[in-house]
């Protein structure tokens, strides 16, 4: 090996443990990070973005009220001003927050409950009114007065004869408009209670 041969390898493996290799080592590092995410940003800019804008072309069909059964709908270019229509025509107080207990004792069925709790909560905007069915049979065992907001349903007795026992029950509350007609309904499973 020649004197010139033996000075090249001697500068080559000095250099793969110098300061000066670690530098170049991080610079080719910075750029292939740098060249990533550009192809990725154009990816996303670019390609991407006509996936993207399939989304609006759900044929009109699926769209309409009777095809879509009760869900959302998809907002689109096409029915963008249907849908802040709607949105302009909503009834802010198709809403109930429901202020009770769940476990209903009675004495017996014809006897005032002392632990019942419904309150028209001061949250809501509507005057309610609930019935109260029998979940075993679907029958009807009492019918509530009107309850303004912020009012407390005073104690009451069942209106049917339910035997002693636990018995599973559904409230369904009735918001109601100025005029008292039903505006909308929600139902609560409960849990009665009846001693004797």
């Amino acid at each position: 090996m020649s004197v010139n041969e033996e000075n090249i390898k001697n500068d080559k493996e000095s250099y793969f443990g110098s300061v000066k290799f670690f530098k170049n080592l991080i610079t080719v590092f910075i750029i292939l990070i740098i060249l990533a995410l550009s192809a990725g940003l154009l990816y996303v800019i670019f390609i991407k973005k006509d996936t993207a804008n399939n989304v609006y072309e759900v044929p009109k069909t699926l769209l309409s009220g009777e095809e879509i059964k009760g869900r959302g709908m998809v907002i689109t270019p096409d029915n963008i001003d249907e849908m802040r229509a709607q949105v302009e025509n909503f009834v802010p107080d198709g809403h109930y927050s429901a202020e009770m207990n769940v476990e209903w004792t009675f004495e017996k069925w014809n006897i005032p409950s002392k632990d019942v709790y419904v309150v028209n909560s001061i949250d809501n905007i509507r005057t309610v009114y609930f019935d109260l069915f029998l979940k075993e049979t679907n029958e009807l065992i009492y019918s509530s007065p009107f309850i303004p907001v912020g009012a407390k349903l005073p104690p009451f007795a069942l209106d049917k004869e339910i035997p002693e026992g636990e018995h599973q029950a559904v409230v369904t509350y009735h918001l109601v408009d100025d005029d008292f007609n039903n505006i909308t309904e929600v139902s609560i499973t409960v849990l009665l209670i009846i001693l004797g």
